[in-house]
């Protein structure tokens, strides 16, 4: 069993294990995360080179064998979206993250290294291959290897036990700059958390940059120094949201949705886990084509308190067009769009997603794929950004899939709110975040997306962001196209609010639009 004890000791912190008898400290310094052995022989690789673009070294000759590996150095981060990290292939090419810095998780920009490690600090027994350093906007030198070149006895105990630490070090350490920022998010322990680098990569892209929004839990994200001071100037409403439109979220209106998870997701259907698979294109797009559907037909349940809520595979647009939209290596929601006007996409039970093999599935659709419910559309138009046209297109077209700039992931818009005194933005464990009357983000834009990582992460995560938040912004126009589906149109007003959205067609004949302003209040 491991025996932990954390010391704190001023600026310095200590875990303390031991193990057999023997004594193994593990250190932080506010500016960075590292670990030292007692009592373990540990031979030094000199290295005493500068580095300022991504590089791949070979410092492993005549090593056949690594237990433990850390790093001595210094880092300088150059910008708020700087990036290094350093990461130890294996023969077969498996990739072990050995150091990672970036400002959210550094409480300086200049900074020594002393036997950093992450995954690497100990090991079953690598094989090295090479040193590679991937870096964004940052110099860092590093000095020294130490290398354990014997067997460590329970390495795997010890190597979870120091990453366990190391990530709530990192955690700790973001809230330490929200903080010191004056920002309005928390970070905290996500489904990412117990993921390797590798698996991260393979998610995420090489060498990703998340700004710690694979942290975040809540609150309205920003990036440091990226608020946008810019006051909304929009002629249309503070606040528009299709989870609460119509009453959807309030148990009293006719159009309340009752969501199993319980997310509130109003005229959306539930959050989806695109899994181990760089598909976020995909699921935005399927999103925006199933939040559509519960639009335009308006087929709300009244005895179980649902939407139609249509679940659509998204297997069958990582698996089945020739040529691929890019599977599970990234795309935009706009290319699903214009592929869905010329073909359909089926029910998820008729294909559906397996988190674990999505990426190699072949295209295997059920077989009774003929007389399955199937759904395309009429046609989409896409954008670029502009808060007015975005407003505009989100109020009279539902969701729109988007792309989130600052990391490349695409996302369902679904909401927006213009940021006031006195709002709650955050909620848990006892902690709240409210606006006080003197902060920079009153006045300004915060944007609601909807994400598709799965529950153990936030369901809807909400945005503040200067210049260009988004790009390739998608939005569905007309009817929609089905097989295998004969649902009536509901044309009613149900709560009497006088807005007649539901079953737009090109002529209007089924359901009429209402002529009020849409500055008052939207559909």
């Amino acid at each position: 069993m491991l025996n932990n004890v954390i010391l704190s000791l001023y600026s310095l912190f200590i875990l303390k294990i031991n193990e057999n008898g023997r004594n193994i400290f593990f250190m932080f310094n506010p500016d960075c995360i590292f670990t030292m052995t007692i009592n373990v022989s540990s031979p030094t690789i000199q290295i005493n080179t500068d580095f300022s673009r991504d590089t791949i070294i070979y410092p492993f000759n005549g090593i056949d064998k690594l237990f433990s590996l850390k790093i001595n150095g210094t880092i300088r981060l150059l910008s708020d979206t700087s990036l290094v990290r350093i990461i130890v292939i294996d023969q077969t090419g498996n990739q072990f993250l050995a150091y990672e810095a970036y400002p959210f998780i550094s409480l300086s920009d200049t900074f020594s290294i002393r036997a950093g490690c992450d995954e690497t600090c100990y090991s079953d027994g690598l094989h090295p291959a090479s040193l590679k350093i991937d870096i964004i906007n940052c110099n860092i030198t590093i000095d020294s290897l130490h290398i354990v070149t014997t067997e460590i006895v329970d390495a795997t105990q010890l190597q979870i036990a120091i990453k366990h630490y190391n990530d709530s070090i990192k955690i700790s350490l973001m809230n330490q700059k929200i903080f010191a920022y004056h920002m309005y998010w928390r970070a905290g322990k996500t489904n990412f958390i117990d993921w390797t680098y590798q698996e991260k990569e393979n998610f995420f892209g090489v060498k990703f940059n998340l700004l710690g929004f694979d942290y975040y839990k809540g609150g309205v994200y920003e990036l440091i120094n990226r608020r946008s001071n810019t006051q909304s100037t929009s002629s249309y409403i503070d606040s528009f949201d299709w989870r609460k439109r119509h009453g959807a979220d309030n148990p009293e209106s006719p159009y309340y949705d009752s969501d199993v998870h319980s997310e509130k997701s109003g005229w959306l259907t539930e959050i989806r886990n695109q899994g181990n698979c760089g598909s976020c294109y995909i699921f935005a797009a399927i999103g925006e084509v199933e939040a559509r559907a519960n639009i335009y037909y308006n087929a709300h349940n009244s005895i179980s308190k649902t939407h139609l809520d249509l679940d659509l595979s998204e297997q069958q647009i990582i698996s089945c067009p020739s040529p691929s939209l890019g599977g599970c290596d990234g795309g935009l929601a706009s290319d699903v769009l214009h592929w869905l006007t010329a073909h359909k996409v089926t029910e998820e039970s008729c294909f559906p997603v397996d988190t674990l093999t999505q990426q190699t599935l072949n295209c295997n659709l059920c077989t009774d794929y003929g007389t399955r419910i199937k759904v395309g559309i009429t046609s989409y138009d896409g954008s670029n950004w502009n808060e007015e046209t975005t407003k505009l297109n989100l109020i009279n077209s539902g969701p729109l899939g988007v792309e989130y700039n600052p990391i490349n992931h695409s996302m369902l818009l679904c909401g927006y709110q213009v940021t006031k005194a006195g709002d709650q933005l955050y909620e848990l464990n006892g902690e709240k975040i409210v606006v006080p009357n003197d902060a920079s983000i009153i006045g300004t834009n915060t944007w609601v997306c909807k994400n598709s990582w799965g529950y153990g992460n936030p369901p809807f995560y909400y945005i503040n962001s200067s210049g260009v938040p988004f790009s390739a912004i998608s939005k569905i126009n007309g009817p929609l196209t089905t097989e295998n589906f004969n649902l009536a149109i509901k044309c009613s007003d149900e709560d009497g609010d006088g807005y007649y959205w539901w079953g737009n067609k090109p002529n209007n004949t089924l359901c009429i639009l209402s002529t009020r302003n849409i500055t008052a209040g939207g559909l």
